[in-house]
């Protein structure tokens, strides 16, 4: 739908687009919003994430309405990755968690296209399966690899590994970045999202920050082969930075360290800081048992 009279509208002021191409660009599939949004609201909430779209269209199921679905183009994998990793699980109003897909890719030439629709027929395409036995770890996976690029790029995130302290900004709020136990950052020198926690940054611990921040890091290759941004400093903390670049202690390198960091942040609604800390002392084997 787009907005009739050329400004924001309810769905009943809407006519509906139909069979527009889907994933013909850089995409960002939003589920989970309520019937009674606005146009307007969902522009809004794509642009809070930090990256204007090109295109905003909105398919409507009258006869239901947890089958709708907004798609926002962009001009880059990189820019969809962003808002997808923010807004997914992002509650739109309480009660109202939305669900966030990056479609990077067109549809390869001898792919069946999705089928089209009129008015009244169209059918939500699901959201992609998880794993069996993945649940909640498999969908933050998902969602920690939303925009991040390994390959097939002219900057990959690889080649500033050992390259010194490297400048960019923050992709999310601290807030968002303990509630989840990671978050991202972005770079010129780099092209997408590159991840981050807060346990390997301990100049952040007290410090407050928001997306657009500008914050300094090294970039690393940690025990499961991805990269990270570790040794995170805010622009007023880099005379406090003690180690140079590839120095010092490296503990996401150790794989066993590595993995009970992983556990702490995706289970860190629950354990919290305290808890946190208290699976940090148990042996080897006691961890091992708890993840």
């Amino acid at each position: 739908v787009e907005p009739s009279g050329g400004g924001g509208g309810r769905f009943g002021d809407c006519v509906l687009a139909r069979a527009f191409p889907v994933a013909a660009m850089p995409s960002v599939e939003l589920r989970g919003w309520p019937s009674w949004a606005e146009y307007d609201d969902l522009k809004a909430v794509i642009e809070g994430a930090g990256q204007q779209p090109d295109d905003l269209r909105l398919l409507v199921d009258e006869a239901d309405a947890s089958k709708n679905v907004a798609v926002a183009s962009f001009a880059t994998a990189a820019a969809a990755g962003v808002v997808a990793a923010q807004l997914h699980g992002f509650e739109f109003t309480p009660g109202y968690p939305l669900q966030a897909k990056s479609v990077a890719d067109p549809l390869p030439a001898t792919a069946a296209p999705r089928p089209t629709s009129t008015p009244g027929e169209y059918k939500a395409m699901p959201m992609p399966a998880m794993p069996k036995g993945g649940g909640k770890g498999a969908a933050e996976r998902i969602a920690m690899d939303e925009g991040v690029v390994t390959s097939g790029v002219e900057y990959p995130v690889s080649n500033c590994v050992g390259a010194g302290r490297i400048d960019g900004w923050f992709v999310h709020s601290k807030a968002q970045v303990e509630d989840r136990g990671w978050g991202h950052v972005q770079s010129f020198s780099f092209e997408g999202n590159l991840l981050c926690r807060l346990a390997y940054s301990r100049l952040l611990e007290n410090r407050d920050f928001a997306p657009k921040d500008a914050v300094s890091f090294e970039v690393v290759v940690v025990a499961d082969g991805k990269h990270q941004a570790v040794r995170m400093a805010l622009a007023s903390q880099e005379d406090v930075v003690q180690e140079e670049p590839g120095e010092g202690e490296a503990p996401w390198e150790d794989s066993a360290a590595f993995e009970v960091e992983a556990f702490i942040a995706f289970n860190r609604k629950w354990l919290r800081s305290a808890g946190g800390s208290f699976v940090r002392t148990f042996t080897p084997a006691g961890q091992a048992h708890i993840i």
